[in-house]
């Protein structure tokens, strides 16, 4: 799963936020996260839905934040589970065959549990701070790296990743970035798109 940039979904009304992400993946975002505690479940799954098609449009996964029932439903292509949502081992059981199975860990004590119950990647956080959400747990870069070096499966660094941090990271660090407001914020989403993949472009080379 060599996929870099990792676009997450702000709380936005459906029209603008599935412009940037149109905008987003011709700039060459390459996995998507639809993230939204706001919705009703009716509105979840039809905003899932645009998402899925557009998502197909450019070959990218469309990842549904929590809500595993409704990632089956419209038959995304993974799911992204928190440390109080669905436990990982059951939803393993149910997933089908090339479901990713994404989860969120805070420290390496988690993130060795959640690789050990099956997840395919790691969420880790909060890396630099974030706006998004209040109830964060901050990490520093050098517990970064050593979460990195002692898990095998890819991991995301999350939590206020923007263009001016993006260089403090690397590949001793993580696998690649998870960011939101880096490009649902920017005054032009598109140059932010494309100047973060000429980043991470980089990533591997430091």
């Amino acid at each position: 799963m060599n996929k870099k940039f990792y676009l997450i979904t702000s709380n936005q009304d459906d029209d603008k936020m599935i412009n940037i992400v149109n905008t987003a993946l011709k700039g060459g975002v390459s996995m998507l996260q639809f993230r939204n505690k706001e919705k009703t479940d009716l509105e979840y799954e039809k905003t899932a839905i645009k998402l899925k098609k557009l998502c197909d449009d450019f070959n990218v996964p469309l990842i549904i934040n929590d809500r595993l029932d409704i990632a089956l439903k419209i038959k995304a292509n993974g799911v992204h589970l928190g440390q109080d949502d669905f436990e990982i081992a059951k939803a393993k059981k149910i997933i089908p065959k090339n479901f990713i199975l994404g989860a969120t860990a805070h420290n390496l004590k988690e993130a060795k549990s959640a690789e050990l119950a099956g997840a395919d990647y790691l969420g880790i956080g909060d890396v630099f701070g974030t706006a998004s959400k209040s109830d964060t747990h901050r990490i520093n870069l050098e517990k970064l790296k050593n979460i990195k070096s002692q898990i095998q499966i890819p991991i995301y660094a999350i939590g206020g990743i923007s263009i001016e941090n993006i260089p403090l990271l690397n590949s001793n660090y993580c696998d690649g970035i998870a960011v939101i407001g880096a490009v649902f914020n920017a005054e032009n989403p598109l140059n932010a798109t494309k100047k973060i993949v000429d980043l991470l472009e980089k990533f591997d080379d430091k």
